[in-house]
């Protein structure tokens, strides 16, 4: 209304209207891709309309206002990041997103315009939601865990496009699909039918495209003097818990898996915080979790008699009534998250039968500082890190200082080497510790780590810090390419020295 304000008394004309609202637009679709809550929308663009006056140049003044970290408003690095890793599929509405990859199909060049209204018109998971025999030999065709790339991959912006064919399509194998999508007039669903396979390559090298189509459609913020956004919260997950109907319950798996965390992260976040509704979080299997504590220390309730009183039933061996579980699919309807009618479930890896109170003090000292500092999904990235090294038999060392710390372990020797410890907001890689134990006292293996490390998009770590303790931000890690990267070192790492012994 002020922009169109501004145009009635001649201070702007249409060209200038135009490219105000497109910085307005970036700005809410980069947030959306990014998963930003939309909570203070209105308060941003009250403030914003206050500012616009006549004099300045309005739509440079549009994208200047919008543009300080702290309003989340997404840089070109950090939506292509967000592209690769975020599960486009939960964010926002199914409206939105179908609008989002509209704009991106008539920026291909598309003659088939896509009508949104059309009911037939839905988004199309290519991977598909549930996996079936032929689609698990896929994924793991190249040696990967096909369970855990199907789980970072499946929903993310990479793996969607939009079809009339849904239901045909369903959890086909890639072979049907492709014949399929290849006689789509949707150009977007053509360059998919072009690839021999579908699998994590071809989804992360197709959201590349994509992101590069976004940046173009949608322009970035002002980079100079942004600052530093503060880590991301967990208001997802509240709004998720101050959803549930009365007399249900949901799980820490379905609460991971809605914000892109892990179950542990998530019980320490419940345990840690006062959140409405966290009594009401059990483990898959509809039980209390070992050890439930409320966060009121003087709060001396049986949660179990709580949750009768509430309406849920419990059966002899303590587990609720599976009728009353909220999944992950019910709390996204709940909160207004696109969802599509013939969803299936989908597991979630991590143990969530594990309570806080059994994990150790230094354990929950660590986990806590992880969650407030740097974000559920970064705390996730890291706990599956850790979960990683301990399946290979490596141990996990908790720091007693102020500062909580985690390093993953391996003892030879008589002494401890590791590679990389986390901090709260870091991970530090020890190459000053590193330089006087065997192997890794050679320059040359601290350089191959080095190299190793640097293959992660965005980190850079100089050679002059070959013999320092340089970091990477662990916010970082929720990019499934750093991810995988530091997995990739930390087995080459463990690799390493086990052979020095031999």
């Amino acid at each position: 209304m002020r922009l169109l304000e501004l145009r009635e008394d001649d201070y702007i004309g249409d060209e200038e209207v135009d490219e105000a609202l497109a910085y307005i637009e970036s700005f809410l679709v980069r947030r959306l891709i990014a998963g930003v809550t939309t909570s203070n929308l209105n308060r941003i663009f009250q403030r914003l309309a206050v500012q616009l006056v006549a004099e300045d140049a309005v739509p440079q003044a549009i994208r200047t206002a919008l543009s300080p970290a702290r309003l989340y408003w997404p840089s070109d690095e950090q939506l292509r990041e967000e592209i690769r890793s975020r599960a486009f599929y939960w964010q926002g509405r199914t409206a939105q997103q179908k609008l989002v990859l509209r704009r991106i199909e008539e920026s291909l060049g598309s003659k088939e315009r896509v009508d949104l209204a059309d009911k037939r018109i839905t988004i199309e998971h290519v991977l598909p939601q549930s996996m079936t025999a032929d689609w698990l030999s896929e994924l793991s065709d190249g040696g990967d865990d096909a369970d855990l790339l199907h789980r970072q991959l499946v929903h993310s912006l990479g793996n969607l496009t939009l079809s009339g064919y849904n239901s045909e399509l369903s959890n086909s194998s890639f072979a049907a699909k492709r014949k399929q999508l290849g006689q789509s007039g949707l150009v977007m669903n053509q360059e998919i039918a072009t690839c021999e396979r579908w699998g994590k390559a071809e989804i992360l090298a197709r959201a590349d495209r994509l992101a590069d189509r976004a940046i173009s459609i949608w322009p970035g913020p002002e980079e100079s003097g942004r600052g530093s956004a503060a880590s991301r919260d967990w208001t997802l997950l509240h709004s998720a818990l101050a959803a549930l109907p009365t007399a249900t319950w949901t799980s820490y798996s379905d609460l991971a898996e809605l914000i892109g965390s892990h179950p542990v992260p998530v019980g320490v976040h419940l345990a840690s915080v006062s959140v409405l509704n966290a009594h009401r979080v059990l483990t898959r299997s509809g039980q209390v979790s070992d050890g439930f504590r409320w966060v009121d220390p003087d709060d001396d309730r049986d949660v179990h008699e709580v949750l009768r009183a509430e309406g849920l039933v419990f059966d002899e061996a303590g587990r609720a009534s599976a009728d009353q579980h909220i999944s992950v699919r019910d709390i996204a309807e709940l909160l207004g998250l696109p969802i599509a009618a013939d969803l299936a479930e989908t597991e979630v890896a991590g143990d969530d039968s594990l309570s806080p109170q059994a994990l150790t003090a230094l354990e929950q000292r660590f986990l806590r500082q992880l969650n407030e500092q740097s974000g559920p999904q970064a705390a996730g990235a890291v706990q599956r890190l850790l979960e990683h090294w301990r399946a290979g038999g490596g141990e996990l060392h908790y720091g007693t200082s102020a500062n909580a710390s985690c390093a993953p372990i391996i003892t030879v020797g008589g002494q401890s080497l590791y590679a990389i410890r986390f901090y709260a907001k870091t991970a530090e890689v020890p190459f000053g510790l590193l330089r006087n134990r065997k192997p890794f006292n050679d320059p040359a293996l601290r350089e191959e780590l080095r190299q190793r490390l640097n293959d992660a998009p965005g980190v850079d770590i100089p050679v002059a810090k070959l013999e320092l303790y340089p970091s990477i931000k662990n916010s970082q890690l929720a990019s499934v390419a750093v991810f995988d990267v530091v997995v990739a070192v930390l087995d080459w790492f463990r690799a390493t020295v086990t052979a020095s012994e031999e």
